[in-house]
């Protein structure tokens, strides 16, 4: 039996990974990936995914910017279905937004309103979520997801974090209330106050892969 992937956050360091046989790009290519493997979270290094040493010199820290108030599950129902949500593991992809417009509008009030679509389409967009921030379950069926039926890869987000599906183990004391195992988003710029995960700074600060 293949040994189970891990990765391990060193302190003020990379991500160390260990037994993945799957690295993608931002486009899906596959990238080497090697048994073991040092990839970047400061995103300071000149051979991203990589680690080559930057974040010593530049004295990255990767402690937590203390725990998130908002670290808690929001449920929102319909007739149909149950949708939960925790914005302390949320990485703002907006895939739920891009997905299910009339469901999840971050200018409405509440922003998931699960009585505007049918339940087939929001399983589809919670399904999209990278973060694991969103959680569902079907009142009929009694089914809940999103499952786990994803091989363990890690995917690069362009000019983004680390998109983690399949279950790989990651070693953290800190989880969100709720929190998916097997799906979940880990910085790569530096600049995230919820390491090792992505809270989406990314974005405002301006990390680029190039």
């Amino acid at each position: 039996m293949p040994a189970t992937p891990k990765i391990a956050p060193a302190k003020n360091g990379p991500l160390i990974v260990t037994n993945l046989t799957r690295l993608e790009g931002p486009d899906g290519a596959a990238i080497e990936c090697t048994g073991k493997m040092a990839l970047c979270r400061c995103g300071l290094s000149a051979n991203k995914p990589y680690c080559d040493g930057t974040h010593a010199k530049e004295g990255f820290a990767s402690a937590r910017d203390g725990e998130p108030e908002h670290d808690r599950v929001q449920t929102y129902a319909s007739d149909e279905i149950e949708v939960r949500y925790n914005l302390a593991v949320c990485c703002h992809a907006a895939e739920c937004v891009k997905s299910a417009p009339r469901v999840f509008n971050p200018e409405n009030r509440p922003w998931i309103q699960p009585e505007n679509d049918d339940a087939a389409k929001i399983v589809a967009a919670i399904e999209k979520c990278p973060s694991g921030a969103l959680f569902y379950t079907l009142k009929a069926e009694s089914k809940s997801g999103p499952a786990a039926t994803d091989a363990p890869a890690i995917r690069i987000a362009k000019d983004g974090p680390y998109e983690i599906t399949g279950g790989v183990g990651l070693e953290t004391g800190t989880w969100g209330a709720g929190a998916s195992r097997d799906r979940y988003v880990l910085c790569r710029c530096g600049a995230s106050a919820t390491k090792p995960f992505c809270d989406g700074s990314h974005t405002g600060a301006g990390f680029r892969d190039g």
